[in-house]
């Protein structure tokens, strides 16, 4: 046997034994957001701020609906496309009243990651001491875990929607929410590995 051929056991078996970890880990994801409740916020609430992080069109509605039911008094809508005409954006809902007062468009944010410092940076301006996180329950985890390292001293709630058409209650029933989930845990296992190089590095 050579050098060569006496390591395949070894690694065949890491190999495996990561893919274990890395199943396992998907599961229990994909069980949490399955099993995450929508709007589980204390109707007595009252934050200082409401922030959606674009990228389904169930958010934003969920974020006019907080602001109007005076869950906070503003409301960030991270991430928006430049183009996109605000009046546009909030059509004809209620709140769409509050627009020059009360709610800010932020155009800057790319990622996840740009959402909490776009939001760091209104959190700042306005002086807020908690925020409501509004966004898909498939992205939850991992924002809200970018928002805590970001804005540490700020009290956060969230309130998850489920997305359309994506059916996530039965994703392994359907490839593309199977590929959707499978995706966006990769990002947080990448997001929760950087969080801890971070926190070892300071």
């Amino acid at each position: 046997m050579t050098l060569k051929q006496s390591y395949l056991p070894p690694l065949f078996n890491g190999a495996f034994l990561l893919l274990l970890f890395w199943l396992a880990g998907f599961l229990v994801y994909a069980h949490d957001v399955v099993t995450m409740p929508g709007n589980g916020l204390n109707p007595n609430l009252h934050a200082g701020g409401i922030v959606v992080l674009t990228g389904g069109s169930e958010r934003v509605p969920a974020g006019l609906d907080l602001l109007q039911n005076n869950f906070a008094t503003r409301l960030l809508i991270s991430g928006v496309d430049p183009r996109v005409d605000a009046e546009k954006l909030i059509q004809d809902h209620p709140a769409k009243a509050r627009l020059e007062c009360c709610i800010t468009l932020g155009v800057f944010a790319e990622d996840t990651h740009g959402n909490a410092k776009e939001a760091a940076g209104w959190v700042k301006k306005y002086d807020l001491k908690s925020l409501i996180i509004i966004t898909s329950n498939y992205h939850m985890r991992r924002a809200m875990m970018e928002f805590h390292q970001t804005l540490p001293d700020i009290t956060l709630y969230h309130m998850a929607v489920n997305p359309q058409p994506a059916r996530i209650d039965h994703w392994w029933e359907f490839p593309g929410t199977a590929s959707l989930l499978m995706e966006e845990y990769n990002k947080l296992l990448l997001a929760t590995l950087k969080a801890s190089l971070h926190y070892l590095m300071v």
